[in-house]
């Protein structure tokens, strides 16, 4: 089997803009279903487990920079397997509203979010189930005020229900070829799956906005009193390996994976200092031997010393990046090696 390039497995360039405007009405479906978290419980958080979209939804949400609170995470769970193991789906056929209900219940026993999404179904169907394309089951759940799981699912057809004509018609023309027993071109599906990922992220958030809105579930007292004691009540491994990890840092020496070594291996991280007034700030001459004098060299690193010596000297503003706060005062020179 050949192996396609990468261009070959792109949409093309008329198919980008359906792409984004689905994409554009996703993220909008995200910053509302945020609003309302917001407005009804500052508790809540959100977990998603997605199939076709195997993690997109919960991206969708992070691209919205705001309310990181609201979000906890995803199981991207492409694999049949992945949904039994991860979120407990025991139902044989994961094309339907069972199935989308056992991810969705699966994540909030498998968590500690309070709110979850789940998707499931057709986005690249083969081509003797071409009737799927676009077929998605979604599933929200959350919990009531007696902390019981309740939850509901409804089904979508984004090639079907979709109001972008040109979204219908590369879904009508991709069918039109599998349903003949023929293949498309890998640029059509890429598309045509693109499209009905987004579309799927956009229904989904607008339906966990409009469940909340509805039900306004409850973020139970046993899951705030589980998160403060995380670190003991860390469930065990489903599959755990009883052969200790081998690690594979530098030179494979078993300091070279501790935490202490690693901090002190050159880790890069981005700091923005900002400047305030230079106080107590004195140009110091320097008395230099006049046979040294006329080396470039020499003139080069004495200019870098007396900067150095001014910088030791400068005051900066209390800042913040990372969570790591800068404290008004003075600091050491940052550019000494």
């Amino acid at each position: 089997m050949s192996i396609p390039s990468y261009k070959e497995l792109k949409p093309e360039a008329k198919d980008i803009d359906s792409i984004n405007e689905l994409k554009e009405k996703a993220q909008l479906a995200a910053y509302n279903l945020l609003v309302s978290m917001n407005k009804i419980n500052g508790n809540l958080q959100v977990a998603t487990s997605e199939s076709l979209t195997a993690g997109l939804i919960m991206s969708t949400l992070v691209d919205i920079p705001w309310e990181g609170r609201l979000k906890y995470g995803c199981f991207g769970v492409y694999d049949t397997d992945a949904k039994r193991v991860f979120n407990g789906v025991k139902v044989e056929d994961v094309y339907t509203h069972t199935c989308a209900a056992e991810m969705a219940i699966g994540v909030l026993n498998n968590s500690n979010a309070t709110i979850a999404i789940s998707v499931t179904g057709n986005a690249m169907p083969y081509n003797d189930h071409a009737d799927m394309l676009g077929e998605v089951f979604i599933g929200i759940a959350g919990y009531d005020n007696n902390d019981n799981i309740f939850y509901t699912t409804e089904s979508i057809n984004s090639c079907i229900e979709n109001n972008n004509s040109e979204f219908k018609n590369l879904c009508k023309s991709w069918y039109d070829t599998a349903s003949n027993g023929a293949y498309n071109t890998r640029s059509d599906t890429a598309a045509v799956s693109q499209e009905i990922r987004y579309y799927t992220a956009y229904k989904a958030l607008e339906l966990c906005e409009k469940f909340i809105r509805k039900y306004k579930p409850s973020a139970p007292l046993f899951i705030l009193e589980r998160k403060k004691n995380i670190v003991s009540n860390i469930p065990l491994d489903k599959y755990p390996n009883n052969n200790f990890p081998i690690c594979k840092n530098k030179d494979n020496k078993t300091a070279s994976c501790n935490d202490d070594f690693l901090l002190n291996s050159g880790k890069k991280r981005y700091n923005i200092i900002q400047r305030a007034s230079r106080v107590n700030r004195t140009s110091t001459k320097s008395t230099v031997n006049k046979k040294t004098m006329g080396s470039k060299k020499t003139q080069s690193r004495l200019t870098r010393k007396n900067n150095s010596k001014n910088l030791e000297n400068e005051t900066y503003q209390y800042g913040s990046i990372g969570g790591v706060n800068i404290k008004k005062g003075r600091r050491t020179n940052i550019y000494k090696k």
